[in-house]
C-alpha cells in the first residue's frame, strides 16, 4: 500500500493578514483540515480578550496555523508556540519558514502536563 502526499503551498487571507501554508495532503483535504473547521466561537473569544501587546500561548501549535493567524493579526504580540511531536513540529518550523517575515512567533517543541512524570519517546516506522 502507497500513500501520495503532495505538497501545496496556499496563502491563507484573512482580512488584509494573509500568511503563507504548506499543506501535507491535496488542496482540497488540506483546506478542509485547517480551514474548514468551525471554530469561530474560539477566535471570536480570543479576538475579544487579546490585546496588541499580549502574550499569546498556542499548546499543541500542530503545524502553526493558529499561531500564525494570530501573529499576523496580533503584530506587537509574542506568540509562543509550543508543539511536541516531532513530525508537527518540523512541518510548523517550515511554514515559520515559508513566513520569514513574521517575527513574532517563537516555536518550542516541549511536551505540556499536570503530571510529574519523565517520558520517553519511541517512534516506530512501519512500511506497508
Amino acid at each position: 500500500m502507497h500513500f501520495l502526499v503532495t505538497t501545496i503551498i496556499f496563502t491563507h487571507r484573512i482580512t488584509g493578514n494573509d500568511f503563507k501554508i504548506y499543506y501535507y495532503a491535496d488542496k482540497q483535504t488540506g483546506t478542509k483540515l485547517y480551514f474548514s473547521r468551525n471554530e469561530t466561537k474560539e477566535i471570536k473569544f480570543i479576538k475579544n480578550k487579546i490585546e496588541n501587546n499580549s502574550w499569546f500561548v498556542d499548546i499543541g501549535s500542530n503545524i502553526g496555523v493558529h499561531s500564525l493567524r494570530f501573529a499576523k493579526i496580533y503584530n506587537q504580540s509574542k506568540i509562543y508556540s509550543i508543539e511536541p511531536t516531532n513530525y508537527s513540529f518540523n512541518k510548523m518550523m517550515k511554514n515559520l519558514q515559508l513566513n520569514y517575515e513574521i517575527k513574532n512567533v517563537l516555536p518550542f517543541q516541549y511536551f505540556l502536563t499536570d503530571k510529574n512524570f519523565i517520558i520517553c519517546w519511541v517512534w516506530i516506522n512501519i512500511k506497508f
